[in-house]
């Protein structure tokens, strides 16, 4: 006995078809944006490739250290290894 032809809503399928995607910080992608950027225009004007170097990794610490609280996390703020205390968003 064959298995009836159903129709499968996108929701309901099996196998996802893409892989859930991490919500982007628009604030730490736009502050490594401006660090690439910076680096890119010091690397046109002195000539060294340095520059470009030290800025991709400039960016890359600061967009993964930059994070978001959803607006009903708390979170444990550490400064210089030393606890600040609890803090919510905003």
């Amino acid at each position: 006995m064959s298995m009836p032809d159903f129709p499968v809503l996108p929701s309901m399928s099996l196998v996802p078809s893409m892989k859930r995607q991490l919500p982007l910080n628009t604030i730490s992608a736009s502050i490594a944006g401006a660090v690439i950027l910076l680096s890119a225009g010091l690397t046109v004007l002195t000539r060294q490739p340095g520059w470009v170097i030290g800025g991709v990794v400039m960016a890359l610490l600061v967009h993964m250290s930059l994070k978001m609280c959803n607006s009903w996390q708390r979170v444990l703020v550490l400064r210089a290894g030393k606890i600040q205390g609890l803090r919510g968003p905003g």
